[in-house]
């Protein structure tokens, strides 16, 4: 079963095939260009390049945002069009959720994890999750935040993972020196 995943709600929009839980393929789309310029592009060369056709699909998922709203727009209606035309299910996802899923891995022993993207006008998103067996539990709901107001609140030993992590750390080590 193959499943497409679609994440355009950020500027390292991508594309990737699922199998069986694991990542089998991935492309990054140009966000200097525009995700829909080149969205269906990259869906097409991910497919190609793992020997699939676009009936070959069991499912298609996207993300719902947090993100930029264009972005998130683009890759919904896509998702929608495709799942669609090709009569499979569509699910959504919450782009920080989906990022902790990916990141979750790579966080070694961290019980806690904060999934954090740029969010515009000097703020973060971000969203906090534990690990709970294989897998993640949500402890908050996504939301804005500026990211002296987020350094405080995240839990030590916390793993930040994102787009926005350097911003969030900026602000932690500036309020520190005061």
């Amino acid at each position: 079963m193959t499943i497409l995943g679609i994440d355009t709600a950020t500027r390292l929009a991508s594309v990737a095939l699922a199998r069986g839980g694991e990542v089998a393929a991935l492309a990054h789309l140009d966000g200097r260009s525009g995700h829909a310029s080149d969205l269906l592009a990259r869906v097409d060369e991910i497919l190609t390049g793992a020997g699939l056709r676009p009936a070959d699909l069991a499912g298609i998922a996207v993300t719902l945002g947090p993100g930029s709203f264009t972005g998130v727009r683009i890759g919904m209606a896509t998702a929608k069009g495709l799942a669609y035309s090709l009569d499979v299910p569509l699910g959504g996802l919450s782009t920080l959720e989906a990022l902790a899923r990916a990141a979750l891995p790579l966080a070694g022993d961290a019980l806690r994890l904060c999934a954090v993207i740029e969010a515009g006008k000097g703020e973060v998103y971000a969203a906090l999750f534990r690990r709970e067996g294989g897998g993640l539990r949500r402890e908050t709901d996504d939301r804005s935040w500026r990211p002296c107001d987020l350094a405080r609140e995240i839990p030590d030993g916390a793993i930040l993972a994102g787009a926005a992590v350097a911003t969030v750390r900026q602000a932690a080590a500036k309020k520190a020196r005061r």
